[in-house]
């Protein structure tokens, strides 16, 4: 990109900063995911204190991870098809502005909103976390891999979303489509996540011991509902391309795939950006 091009996505995304300080949703959002992060160590601290349960900071620190599909798709959605509903897209073409600086600073904006949210929500449970529940369990190192896995989420899902609002015109189709598609990623990562769950060996049905009520088995058999081979391994793949997939996993707290997950995270950031590019550059403009 040449220094033209540069200025060109520098002043499309101030223009997009300016409208973000006045957005009522991002602020909504904001105050939204402050106050889960307020709340989350404060009901664990008060179930702590009254019926002696144990929590750790690190279980409170994931409640985010289901929640990012569905604010950035709410947020994407209504910040950019408000774009089409004005005219403002339109506006920019005529202004002598590519279509690619358009899509790249409209991406760039959502990135840094959704960005801000979860860093929020995530550092104000660190730092109650801390005081309300118990010091981190994990090291520096793996509070910096889960803020890491966090993002790269938010950015997977943030790239699925602008593709599919800037190729739709329509602020309430956008919305809409954006909500179905989150829900179906996220029945697709738990369905995927539970056949992985499932056992390889069960209690044999014709040996079966009972203890206090109890089944115990001293026989275990093959499980014919457990996923293995080759299959298992697509499965599992599959798993941390979904962006839903991984934030089961962060949920639970599982950081043992990191790796895999950060690679899954860029190459679908990377494949949805390049796809919106290409159909954007081609979309007929009304």
């Amino acid at each position: 990109m040449n220094k033209n091009s540069y200025a060109s996505i520098n002043n499309l995304f101030s223009a997009h900063l300016a409208r973000l300080k006045k957005s009522r949703m991002f602020w909504g959002l904001a105050l939204l995911m402050a106050g889960f992060g307020v709340a989350a160590p404060l009901i664990a601290h008060f179930e702590m204190q009254k019926y002696g349960v144990s929590y750790s900071s690190e279980s409170r620190l994931a409640w985010h991870a289901l929640l990012t599909g569905y604010f950035t798709a709410a947020f994407t959605a209504w910040f950019l098809g408000t774009e089409y509903s004005d005219g403002a897209i339109r506006n920019k073409l005529i202004a002598g502005h590519t279509r690619r600086n358009i899509y790249l600073s409209s991406l760039g904006i959502c990135v840094l909103a959704h960005t801000a949210l979860l860093l929020l929500h995530m550092v104000i449970i660190s730092v109650m976390g801390q005081w309300l529940i118990a010091p981190f369990e994990l090291k520096a190192g793996g509070i910096a891999l889960f803020y890491l896995l966090s993002l790269l989420v938010g950015l997977n899902f943030t790239a699925i979303y602008t593709m599919i609002v800037m190729l739709n015109q329509n602020k309430s189709a956008s919305v809409t489509i954006c909500m179905l598609v989150c829900f179906g990623l996220f029945v697709a990562a738990f369905y995927i996540y539970a056949m992985l769950a499932v056992p390889e060996m069960i209690p044999s049905g014709d040996n079966i011991v009972y203890v206090d009520g109890e089944a115990l088995s001293q026989e275990l058999e093959l499980n014919p509902r457990y996923v293995g081979g080759v299959r298992r391994i697509v499965y599992k793949w599959l798993l941390d391309i979904i962006p839903f997939g991984q934030s089961i996993k962060l949920a639970e707290m599982k950081l043992e795939d990191s790796l895999r997950m950060i690679i899954c995270s860029l190459c679908l950031t990377a494949g949805a950006t390049l796809a919106g590019l290409c159909c954007f550059q081609r979309k007929d403009l009304k």
